[in-house]
Parts: C-alpha cells; sequence; structure tokens
C-alpha cells in the first residue's frame, strides 16, 4: 500500500553519495499475548505445541514456521525492505534501530507467562532476520509492568554492589535492560525509555544547532484514565507536574489496572470481557449485568441464603452498569466506545487528541523541532499531509515555522496503528513507521488473512 505520510530530507541533492543513513523503524500495539492479537503465536497456555517448543533447550523454534504469526513477521520485514530502498534511492544504509512503542507485552488481558513466550518467538525471529542492529523499547499502558521491571533489577543490582538503591521513575534516555533481555532470550542489543523516548535525526542537513528530534511515546498518558490521580492532586496555582510526579502518582493505579488482574483468575476473565466484549454502551451494560447476577449467586450459594441481606442486587444493577457505560462512552460520543478501558480508541487525530498530544509535549518533551509519534488509539493516522508521498514537506521550513510558532510541532504527528482484532470482527489498523536519514513515512500493512483469523478465534475461545 502507498505510504501515508512522508517528510524529505532538506537537499536530497546535496547528500553524499556514499554518506550512510541511519534507518528508524517504530511499530505499535502487538498485544502479544492477548486472545485477540494477530502476532499470537499461541492464545492458550496449555497448547501442546507451544510445550514442545520450549521444552528443550535450546527451545525448537523450528517448528513456528508454519504459524500465521511467523507470515506476519515475514509480511512486515519484507514491506520494511521495500520502504527502506524506495527512500534510501540508492544511496547506502546505515544500521537499523527498532523503536517499540508500548503495547508490544499484554500483560492485563492474559497471564504474563502467555506473552513472554510470545514475546521470545518475536525476538527469535527478529534475531533471524538480522536486520536490527539494536532494539529500544517504549513500554505503554498494558505492558507498563515491564518498565518497572526493568527499575526493580537496576535497583536491587545497584544495592548489593553497594551503590544508590534509588527507585527511579522515568528515563528518557534508552538504557540497558540485561535482566529483561534475557528473560525475552532477545540477542539483540535492548534498551528500555519511559515514558518517552527522544531519538535525535542523524544527517549531513542536521548539524545545525536546531537538529530534529523525534518523541516516541505509546500513548496512553495522553488521555484521563491514565493521569485520573495526578489530575485530582493537581495544584490549585495551576502548577504542572514534573514527569518524575506523573508517573509516581498515577503508576499505582496504571499497575492496578493493567498488569495484577491479568494473573489474577476469574478477575482476569472478566475484565476481558469488559474490554473487548462490547462495541456498545447498551451491550457493555448488559455484560456488567451478566457479571453482577453471576456474583450475587456464588455469594448466595457460599452464604446459604436466597440473597445476602447487604446485597441489594436492584440497586446494584440499576447503577454499576449504567456507571461504566457513562464512564467509557461520554454521552456527547456513544457510538466511539468500543472497549471500556479507552475514551481514545478509534478518535480521529484532531480536537481532543490533538490538544493532548501539545500538553504533553509541551510539558514533558519540549524540543523543538520535532515530530510526535504514538499508537494506543489503534488507528493509523498522520497530520503529515503531502501530495508528493515520496518527498513531501521540508523539514527545514517546518523547523523555521516551528520556531515562529511555538505549538507548530503540531503538524508532525503520526500514529502506527493496531494489531488487534476489535469488537464484531474489525479488522486491524495497522502501519509501521520508518525513517531513513532524513526522511520520514508511514506505511500501512496488510495482515494476512491467517493471522486475523488466529484472533478471531481467540476471541471465540472468550
Amino acid at each position: 500500500m502507498p505510504p501515508l505520510g512522508a517528510t524529505s530530507s532538506l537537499f536530497p541533492s546535496e547528500v553524499g553519495a556514499n554518506t550512510e543513513q541511519e534507518v528508524l523503524v517504530g511499530i505499535s500495539d502487538l498485544h502479544l499475548g492477548a486472545f485477540n492479537s494477530t502476532w499470537s503465536f499461541f492464545i492458550d497456555q496449555d497448547d501442546p505445541q507451544l510445550r514442545r517448543v520450549f521444552s528443550r533447550d535450546p527451545p525448537e523454534y523450528n517448528l513456528l514456521h508454519s504459524h500465521s504469526a511467523w507470515d506476519l513477521c515475514q509480511r512486515v520485514l519484507n514491506s520494511i525492505d521495500a520502504e527502506v530502498a524506495d527512500l534510501a534511492a540508492g544511496r547506502p544504509v546505515g544500521a537499523r534501530t527498532l523503536v517499540l512503542i508500548g503495547d508490544i507485552l499484554d500483560l492485563s488481558l492474559g497471564p504474563t507467562a502467555l506473552a513472554f513466550l510470545n514475546a521470545r518467538c518475536l525476538f527469535h525471529f527478529l534475531h533471524e532476520s538480522k536486520k536490527f542492529s539494536k532494539i529500544v523499547y517504549v513500554p505503554g499502558n498494558h505492558d507498563h509492568h515491564v518498565w518497572r521491571m526493568v527499575v526493580e533489577a537496576d535497583m536491587l543490582q545497584k544495592a548489593v554492589a553497594g551503590g544508590s538503591a534509588k527507585y527511579e521513575r522515568c528515563s528518557i534516555a534508552a538504557r540497558p535492560a540485561l535482566a529483561l533481555a534475557q528473560m525475552l532470550d532477545v540477542k539483540t542489543p535492548l534498551t528500555v525509555a519511559y515514558p518517552h523516548y527522544l531519538h535525535p535525526l542523524s544527517g549531513p542537513n542536521f548539524g545545525s544547532a536546531r537538529p530534529w528530534q523525534i518523541v516516541f511515546h505509546h500513548g496512553h498518558l495522553l488521555e484521563r484514565w491514565w493521569t485520573l490521580l495526578s489530575d485530582a492532586l493537581a495544584s490549585p496555582s495551576g502548577k504542572m507536574h514534573s514527569i518524575e510526579e506523573l508517573e509516581a502518582i498515577n503508576e499505582p493505579l496504571t499497575e492496578l489496572l493493567w498488569f495484577s488482574v491479568g494473573d489474577a483468575g476469574r478477575l482476569s476473565d472478566m475484565t476481558s470481557a469488559l474490554y473487548t466484549g462490547s462495541s456498545d454502551a447498551r451491550g457493555l451494560r448488559r455484560k456488567v449485568d451478566d457479571i453482577l447476577e453471576g456474583a450475587a449467586s456464588e455469594l448466595s450459594a457460599r452464604s446459604g441464603v436466597a440473597r445476602p441481606w447487604w446485597l441489594p442486587l436492584w440497586l446494584v444493577r440499576a447503577v454499576v452498569p449504567r456507571l461504566v457505560g457513562r464512564l467509557s462512552a461520554p454521552r456527547s460520543r456513544p457510538e466511539r466506545m468500543v472497549a471500556a478501558a479507552s475514551t481514545l480508541r478509534g478518535d480521529a487525530l484532531g480536537g481532543e487528541l490533538l490538544r493532548a498530544v501539545t500538553s504533553y509535549r509541551s510539558r514533558y518533551a519540549p524540543v523543538t523541532p520535532s515530530c510526535f509519534i504514538f499508537g494506543h488509539t489503534h488507528r493509523t493516522q498522520s497530520t503529515v499531509q503531502s501530495t508528493d508521498t515520496k518527498h513531501g514537506i521540508d523539514l527545514e521550513a517546518a523547523s523555521i515555522v516551528s520556531a515562529t510558532h511555538p505549538q507548530g510541532f503540531d503538524t508532525h504527528i503520526l500514529n502506527t496503528g493496531g494489531w488487534v482484532v476489535e469488537p464484531r470482527g474489525k479488522p486491524p489498523d495497522a502501519s509501521i513507521f520508518i525513517a531513513v536519514g532524513e526522511q520520514l513515512r508511514l506505511v500501512s500493512v496488510d495482515i494476512p488473512d491467517s493471522a486475523i483469523q488466529v484472533a478471531q478465534a481467540g476471541i471465540g475461545l472468550r
């Protein structure tokens, strides 16, 4: 498919023929381990082939070659190769960096072990492909716990060595994650940054005092569900939270909602049902009503009475489902609600979402000029408009605009979509971000029918 948006190098004719161009690839929202992910090698921990793959040391990854996820991996790499060759225009390219922009592992809607096993399969494929020289991981909300694991491992290692054991809330610079790499069997150098990662664009035309940078952020901190506590504790004077305070205040809620329930048995099943079990507010209220009825019946059986005296079910059934529906589907846009957990899912890149990006960018990533790359909404889109899909906007001219108008960066925002099958079988809206030297591009990807069928089967299991 043709590129959805692109920006050209400043003066392509002036780039030296022998100058290697850096290649940067960004992808988000794979949701490895989630039952509705098209990247699933396994959707069931009891799958006998899963045990066959991992029952030996080293694992028998060759058994994965017939999987739909393996085919999807190959298709994505082929698409990247084609786009890189087009953007390079015959000039040599250098090392490739892969940036994982959040919700790569899904530690919310399924067991942690299943997410890690699927991730090991993916990273083995990447290692076999020999396409990337390093990987930068920027966690989102569904894999926020990955960041906590990295921080805690570093803190404990420093404490044992007699050094400072400070709990570091954020790290804009990518930091090594050796323990995580070992758990995921990642053989390519792996670093992690959170809540966003700044990557400078390299090239002969970016040697000025105002080099372009790319801001990679998953996008969960753009919406109210993930800043609920920090918004409630905002200073009356309007003083902004620092990025460390933003994380410190909201981390407990993020960990509770998007990690703790993932391995909580029946609670996890209920969360999954709420999250993807409905595509409208009325259906969601029915789902909550069914869950409440089941819970009341179980309480009755355990207590030995027809109905626990302290549970006026008529009141609970009247209030709770409507409250859930109201929180997840505001009156102004009830048709937009496709998941109880996200008010931005599927939103267009305008209005509320643009304001959220502007606010986050000005508060926590105040670099100019820059492009903002995120995911989270599962909708591929770009504010970069161009009639020339191969080149497009002149970055130096955009730099001047950004310097003159502080909010000029708002015209350079790209969303990498998602890779999961939504409620009612809605097909994924997937894309990848590619930068070659000084040129940026967002490219849509066709997902094999076999991978979509696996995700649909996963939904059927629930």
